[in-house]
This record gives C-alpha cells, sequence and structure tokens, in this order.
C-alpha cells in the first residue's frame, strides 16, 4: 500500500512541476525533464539559485563516498545560522542523516554583512534524519546548470565535482 501511495504521489508531484513549469515557460534543453535523480547526478555541489550573486545561497554539498555538508545562505545575515554535516543515500528519496550541527553566531552590522561571533560544534547524540523528494529538470532554457526540485526548491548543479566550484574550493570538516 506505502509503495502505491508513494508511486502516486511522486507522478502527482512530476505532472504538478511539468504544469508548472509549462505555465511559466520553461523549456528543457537537454530531453531530461522530468526525470528522478539517481546517487552519481547528486554528487556536486547545489544551490538554490540558477546564478552567481555576491555569496552562496542555500548550499548542498554532496561527496560520493555517500557524506554531505549544507551551508545556509551567505546573503542574509542572520543572527544564528546552522551548517549540516552527515551521511546520505538515495532510496527512491533522498535521505539525509544529520551527525553534525556547526551553528554560527553573527552580529550583522549596518551594511547587512555578517561577522563571526561564536561557532559551536554539536554531534548528536541520535542523529536527525531528512528525507527529501526529488525531481530532475534537467538543463532549462536560459539556464547554465542543470537543476532539480528538492522538496518544492530548484536547485541547480553548480559544479560535479564537490572539491570546488571555480576558483572556490571546498574540502571535507
Amino acid at each position: 500500500m506505502k509503495k502505491i501511495i508513494f508511486t502516486l504521489i511522486l507522478i502527482i508531484s512530476v505532472s504538478l512541476i511539468s504544469a508548472y513549469s509549462y505555465s511559466l515557460g520553461l523549456k528543457n534543453t537537454s530531453n531530461e525533464f522530468p526525470k528522478q535523480i539517481d546517487k552519481s547526478s547528486l554528487i556536486g555541489i547545489w544551490q538554490a539559485s540558477g546564478g552567481m550573486a555576491s555569496g552562496w545561497n542555500d548550499k548542498y554539498i554532496f561527496y560520493s563516498d555517500g557524506t554531505f555538508q549544507f551551508y545556509p545562505n551567505e546573503m542574509v545575515c542572520k543572527k544564528e545560522k546552522v551548517q549540516l554535516v552527515g551521511n546520505w543515500e538515495m532510496d527512491k528519496v533522498l535521505v539525509l542523516t544529520v551527525n553534525t550541527k556547526i551553528t554560527n553566531t553573527l552580529s550583522c552590522d549596518v551594511n547587512g554583512f555578517g561577522h563571526l561571533v561564536k561557532q559551536s560544534v554539536t554531534d548528536l547524540q541520535k542523529p536527525e534524519e531528512l528525507y527529501i523528494h526529488l525531481v530532475g529538470l534537467g538543463t532549462l532554457e536560459n539556464d547554465n546548470y542543470p537543476s532539480a526540485i528538492f522538496d518544492g526548491v530548484q536547485y541547480w548543479q553548480f559544479s560535479k565535482d564537490p572539491a570546488g566550484y571555480d576558483d572556490v574550493k571546498y574540502s571535507k570538516k
């Protein structure tokens, strides 16, 4: 029964995304629309914006060894931002197991820039699991990168290499 319900939800989600994209005039230029994302195509750097600004929007980095990092939006100064670190796996949905939370306490200046005041790292005694439904959109017309819907939010894959994008390099923490 659960498989039938999941299949129906997936079909309805894909249909709604297709209709929504059509209504916006979005055209897929790679014949990949829509599709379920597999493990190998998820590896890399995904951002919740199709363009690069003065900093990263919400960003996931997925590594081939099954680990991930999540970084909150750099362009909005909030008093507290929480990074997530853990493991990921794909079955019918993306399952993120959060093992560590890194809490950054910031002070925001008059220009909206955040300055780190304190950082605390918390290794969770009981890991938290997050379930994310993914629908691949491929590379849409006027986009430079392939994109996917992560639980209703569109993310773009800026790099298939989780070690970096352009001249920015990342290391696993």
